[in-house]
């Protein structure tokens, strides 16, 4: 199987810096980290409901923080309830940082779920006898039916008795985040998660074979010696060294996130895509821009012009960090074939997705229809905060 070439660059200085993943010398994601603010989404944090917001069964909870929490409970709560939730969202607008009172602990090969108590594995693990092997060693996994897992993608030929000791680690966590959560002050964090960064370095796969350059010195030198940082990924750390280039310009990542945000990308052959951000949802458009021929090959025109956009709209999400509610917009084809083609190759281009995709199908009205799992800021919000 081919293998992609993959490098991370990281430039800025330890109060903020910028990581990318570079793939096949395409510029796939942008982030920005730090390693003097606190690590805040992912933790898991004893609160205090305060009131209820104009949302039905929805509250402000007191996390002792810079905001409030703001709960979607689902159900009726009594103000001064001291609820054990996680952080998964951070602030937007006037509502706070997003709160969940179903928390996850994940680990490298597993996601314990306090409150879901079924065995789920990886979309992404398709080989069947892979599967029932790991659902077959879940049953070794503590818990005794209390809790339930998520096997990751990388359980994925993992040997099961480091699976199992992680499990044993995880569920110990759990233990006391329970008893500690029983007595804790309100603001008192039970759990924190891994640096954001070693969360995105161990989930992109990176082997022997990529690298992660930094351009600055000191920070290169403050990273790889970050706590929790896999030891197998400190020999991937490279100071960046391209003479009169700098790290940006050498791998392009200027223009590209400029280009990223633009309205407006070109398709290779012609045509284009139109993406529109909206508080609700995004809508991209595919425009053949006079590119589809007439006549009896119309139809194959139309689609190819289709198929080309695929790949270019799952990149532009994934750098973009679109989430949400997705519309798609392609050009109408006439063809029920075609149409299932269609749905098929976009499934495929997600998978490249590190986050997770769900392909809905076509609507009533042709829409094609899906949606990314939300997590941190989109990239113009990024861009645009100065912070």
């Amino acid at each position: 199987m081919y293998k992609q070439k993959k490098t991370i660059t990281i430039e800025g200085t330890a109060e903020r810096f910028f990581a990318g993943l570079i793939e096949n010398d395409v510029l796939t994601e942008y982030h920005r980290f730090s390693l003097t603010d606190p690590v805040v989404l992912g933790c898991i944090v004893k609160g205090q409901v305060q009131k209820e917001s104009g949302t039905l069964h929805s509250y402000y909870v007191n996390l002792q923080m810079d905001h409030p929490g703001f709960w979607n409970a689902g159900h009726p709560v009594k103000g001064g309830t001291q609820p054990i939730v996680q952080i998964i969202q951070e602030p937007r607008g006037k509502k706070g940082y997003r709160v969940t009172e179903h928390y996850t602990i994940p680990g490298h090969y597993l996601v314990l779920t306090p409150f879901d108590t079924r065995v789920h594995v990886s979309l992404r693990i398709e080989d069947p006898a892979e599967q029932q092997r790991l659902r077959e060693m879940a049953h070794a996994l503590p818990g005794d039916g209390r809790v339930g897992w998520i096997l990751r993608t990388e359980a994925l030929h993992a040997d099961s008795e480091s699976i199992l000791t992680e499990g044993a680690y995880l569920y110990d966590l759990y233990s006391k985040i329970e008893n500690r959560g029983i007595t804790a002050p309100v603001g008192a964090i039970l759990y924190e998660p891994v640096h954001p960064l070693i969360s995105f370095l161990s989930s992109t796969g990176l082997t022997q074979e990529d690298e992660i350059v930094c351009e600055d010195k000191e920070l290169l030198r403050q990273l790889q010696m970050m706590k929790d940082l896999p030891r197998q990924l400190i020999p991937l750390f490279k100071l960046f060294d391209q003479g009169r280039w700098s790290l940006s310009e050498f791998y392009k990542i200027r223009s590209a996130l400029d280009a990223a945000s633009r309205r407006e990308v070109p398709l290779p052959g012609g045509g284009s895509i139109v993406i529109d951000e909206t508080e609700a949802l995004i809508v991209i458009d595919v425009n053949s821009g006079g590119s589809a021929a007439r006549g009896s090959s119309r139809e194959d025109s139309i689609f190819n012009v289709n198929a080309k956009a695929c790949p270019v709209i799952t990149e532009q999400i994934r750098l973009r960090n679109l989430s949400g509610i997705i519309i798609i917009d392609f050009i109408d084809m006439k063809r029920d074939s075609d149409r299932e083609k269609l749905l098929e190759l976009m499934k495929r281009n997600a998978k490249k997705d590190r986050q997770r995709v769900t392909i809905h199908g076509y609507t009533h009205l042709g829409l094609m229809e899906l949606s990314r799992k939300r997590e941190s800021v989109p990239l113009a919000a990024m861009l645009a905060d100065p912070h």
